[in-house]
């Protein structure tokens, strides 16, 4: 005890004299022109006497940095920005138990182009040697603008549609090749893919950061298989999260807004040491949704009632108007090393009610939770990582049919990279994915494919970037392989470019990219019902629409003497060739009289007296196509894009900053959207009413009529006769790989070949430090291609032409910044699914203001009004029309 105590005493007279023999070394880091804050800035101190001695420490939001404890002596400082050139400082002595201030300037380096990005190439590179159509948007251009999802930030990004068919709700993509439940844009959060497992939905409200979380966004514009594999054809949006040994403090903002709008959130981080650090973010989100009415869901919904559903109870056409939401994200950082990172990362989203578009309809979100966890590990030139994605869909059902929505899927990927650099001219990277993908939908979507759904997929790529002619020149040449086990052949994706820079200033880009996306889950095991007993028979005599996937063996139709074979609810498990159909006779005499025609005392025509006719449902009308033929659907290939590609990038003035792409792309099995392939059934009127006319002409002649008056009265009930019975749908054709052969299907086919070209344009001028303006063009050639393959209509659903025009104030003396943006969107024809029909061109005017700090440190106030003149506009059929919708945040950052 004595030694203890002694000990004690030791320790107590010995501490403070310790921490009296350092000091603090803390400032502000600014740019030179605009006098604003520099964040992330690498603040590293190295000791005169021991150079091996040294610390460093990342700038906060407002530039500041503050190294504590430091010993006393003497020390030379550097403080390193990727969008700055570097400034030292050789000598700073610091005394015991003093503070050393020393605010320092940066110069910027060439505006914007000299930042570093990561998703052209999956390693960090400058921007302006990134081999492909790349935009960045930084952390002060998504704070600057309130949003309520990641997504609102890329509106006027060239190249870029944004489809917005609710509060939250927004379908994204690059170039085209839009849909509903659309995942044909490889959106990423922090290198993991950020889509629904499965069903490769991206849901924008399903990503748990808020702004205050992310670093910057980038946008690559193009096909990008030959280094991210499967389903990267048509561009990858990476949002890249800001890490909390960067970023530390604690921010909250409250968000409010028309519509009923709140948000709240909140951000905590914080470094323990200089070699860990963690993050906790976390946001809610409540709103009122535009309202928009299916008369599909209201039909189906008044047959169910009137056949004595509870209307109580009932789920068939009961949306709800409320949108709601919350999410949380931890992440957790290690530096054992300066070359050694891991990063660690879980989080979970829940949609507590919303409603999202499908190709079958729309579908009532409840209770929908989507989760994650990740692992990054760095080393050297060596990246690894792990995630696992999961998605619940909880109490969520269809909106026409009231079925349940069960979605308990999975993925899991492993990735593993590492690059090469061989002197100063020549670099390789190469690495290897695996993805597993594990559906489970309990039958609800994949039905009968429940047990035999899982997918997998794996593939290794190598990737040579050559510098030649003083680093003038570089030449890209890259190569990937992937399985994919429900596909019959590997897939190969090459991808070669050349880029010439003339100085730092410009870069010129030529470049070839063969990419391509597999077929989704549901193409290949969708089986739900969409439409029960569609055309109100009584039962047993229904006939459901169903939406079903493509089988390795592909979907035949049946034929008897070269004729499609019918099947029908009035005659179960017997094939009929369709010019057989009259053979249904009696049914027809039985529907005739529920209807109050009697023609019972007719007897029964044969196939030489009146043919069949096929007909398609069409779900734009409601009414039905006359078809000629079917066509069987081939097993599903994937869709390959190779695409042409010039750019050039460049600052004229180090005011001006250009980019330019123009590209020519071949998209050649194109998986086009769910559709009607089955036919309907259908007697020839025609032929029914000339077959008709003469038994009931002399019926009335029996009954006294003349024959002047039986000849005028029977035209009118033949004609009226044929007419109805040439509206009955008997049967329907459907391939012998159908569980029901009655039921009306929809399914996705390949189509042949799709040719188009397009130009993205960009640029943006510096009048000052304080003004600047921006302005955005895209166009493609065509985006509607009618009768593909001679079968059916297939649409990119995006517009030809779109663009911004924008012009921005930031007066950093006292915090205040601005921006007004018009936007313009050409209409287009969409074809989706059982959505069809034309979206209208539209134009609106957005603004954006605010104030960094209203008088208190750290307490800032933004302003923003999307579609400021209030004019309503549909995105997408099916989809209310959405108006303005104002939004203010207040923000508290310490």
């Amino acid at each position: 005890m004595k030694r203890f105590l002694y000990s004690v005493l030791v320790l107590v007279a010995v501490l403070p004299r310790l921490a009296a023999q350092t000091g603090t070394i803390a400032g502000t880091v600014r740019e030179v022109e605009t006098s604003e804050p520099i964040v992330t800035v690498v603040v590293l101190i190295k000791n005169l006497q021991d150079s091996t001695r040294q610390r460093w420490v990342y700038t906060d939001a407002q530039g500041s940095y503050t190294l504590k404890e430091v010993p006393a002596g003497h020390y030379s400082m550097n403080f390193l920005s990727v969008a700055h050139h570097a400034h030292g400082v050789d000598r700073v002595s610091v005394t015991e138990a003093q503070e050393v201030r020393l605010d320092v300037n940066l110069v910027p380096k060439i505006i914007l182009l000299d930042g570093v990005v990561i998703s052209a190439s999956r390693r960090e590179q400058k921007l302006l040697e990134a081999p492909a159509s790349i935009s960045v948007l930084d952390a002060r251009a998504i704070v600057e603008t309130p949003a309520v999802t990641p997504t609102d930030h890329l509106r006027a990004v060239a190249g870029v549609d944004v489809a917005q068919t609710g509060l939250l709700q927004q379908n994204v993509v690059v170039r085209g090749f839009n849909n509903v439940f659309s995942g044909t844009l490889m959106m990423l959060t922090d290198n993991r893919l950020a889509g629904v497992p499965s069903l490769r939905l991206n849901a924008p409200y399903l990503i748990a950061c808020g702004d205050d979380d992310f670093e910057r966004v980038e946008i690559v514009r193009g096909p990008g298989s030959a280094l991210y594999g499967p389903n990267a054809a048509n561009g990858v949006v990476n949002f890249i999260t800001a890490s909390p040994f960067s970023s530390q403090g604690t921010s909250v903002s409250t968000t409010v807004g028309e519509r009923s709008i709140f948000q709240g959130s909140f951000r905590h981080a914080n470094a323990l040491s200089d070699r860990f650090a963690y993050k906790f973010s976390g946001l809610y989100f409540r709103g009122r949704d535009w309202r928009y009415t299916d008369p599909a869901e209201q039909s189906a919904r008044a047959d169910a009632i009137a056949a004595g559903a509870n209307p109580a109870t009932l789920k068939i056409g009961k949306r709800e108007s409320d949108v709601e939401r919350y999410a949380s994200e931890a992440r957790f950082d290690f530096l054992p090393e300066q070359n050694i990172s891991a990063v660690a990362t879980v989080g979970i989203t829940r949609l507590v009610r919303g409603v999202e578009l499908t190709d079958i309809g729309a579908a009532q979100g409840r209770n929908w939770d989507y989760t994650y966890a990740q692992i990054r590990l760095s080393y050297d030139d060596l990246f690894m990582q792990a995630f696992l994605n999961k998605s619940d869909a909880g109490d969520s059902y269809l909106l026409r049919s009231g079925e349940p929505v069960v979605d308990r899927s999975s993925q899991f990927v492993a990735q593993v990279q590492h690059s090469v650099k061989i002197a100063d001219v020549q670099r390789f990277v190469y690495g290897a994915d695996l993805l597993l993908t594990r559906p489970e939908t309990d039958g609800t979507i994949n039905g009968r494919n429940e047990d035999s759904d899982d997918i997998d997929e794996y593939g290794g790529y190598l990737q040579s970037e050559t510098s030649l002619l003083g680093k003038s020149l570089d030449l890209v040449f890259a190569a990937r392989i992937d399985k994919h086990n429900r596909l019959k052949d590997p897939v190969f994706s090459p991808r070669a470019g050349v880029i010439f820079r003339a100085d730092e200033r410009h870069d010129i880009r030529l470049t070839y990219n063969r990419a391509y996306s597999t077929p989704t889950s549901t193409e290949l095991f969708l089986d739900i019902e969409s439409v029960s007993n569609v055309f109100g028979f009584p039962d047993p005599y229904t006939t459901d629409v169903r939406a079903i996937g493509v089988p390795i063996s592909g979907l035949n139709f049946e034929r008897s003497g070269g004729v499609p074979v019918m099947y029908s609810p009035f005659s179960p498990g017997l094939g009929l060739p369709v010019n057989s159909a009259v053979l249904l006779w009696p049914a027809v005499v039985n529907i005739m009289a529920a209807n109050g025609v009697d023609i019972s005392g007719i007897p029964a025509p044969g196939p030489q007296n009146v043919g069949g006719l096929m007909a398609m449902l069409n779900p734009e009308t409601g009414s039905f196509d006359p078809v000629s033929d079917v066509y069987n659907i081939n097993q599903l290939k994937p869709t390959v894009t190779q695409t042409i590609e010039l750019g050039y990038k460049g600052v004229l003035s180090n005011r001006l900053q250009v980019s330019v792409d123009v590209y020519t792309s071949r998209i050649t099995n194109f998986i086009g959207p769910l559709e009607i392939f089955t036919p309907n059934v259908f007697l020839n009127g025609g032929d029914v009413k000339a077959y008709v006319k003469p038994y009931i002409k002399q019926a009335l002649m029996n009954g006294g009529m003349t024959e002047p008056e039986a000849e005028a009265a029977s035209e009118a009930q033949s004609t009226q006769i044929g007419g109805a019975v040439g509206q009955i749908p008997l049967g329907t054709v459907t391939p012998q790989e159908a569980a029901d052969r009655t039921a009306i299907l929809l399914g996705s086919r390949n189509f042949g070949t799709v040719n188009l070209q397009g130009i993205d344009f960009w640029v943006d001028y510096r009048f000052s430090g304080r003004v600047s303006a921006e302005a955005s063009y895209s166009y493609v050639t065509k985006n509607f291609f009618e009768k593909l393959d001679g079968i059916t209509d297939i649409s990119l659903n995006a517009p030809k032409t779109k663009g911004s025009l924008a012009m921005t104030y930031r007066n950093p003396e006292i915090g205040f910044f601005s921006k007004v943006r018009y936007r313009w969107t050409g209409g287009f024809r969409m074809t989706s699914g059982v959505y069809v029909g034309n979206v209208n061109a539209k134009s609106f005017v957005d603004v954006s203001a605010g104030l960094e700090s209203l008088g208190i440190s750290g307490l800032g106030v933004s302003v923003s009004v999307t579609n400021l003149l209030g004019k309503r506009h549909r995105y997408f059929i099916g989809a209310p029309e959405i108006g303005r919708m104002l939004v203010g945040k207040l923000s508290y950052t310490f």
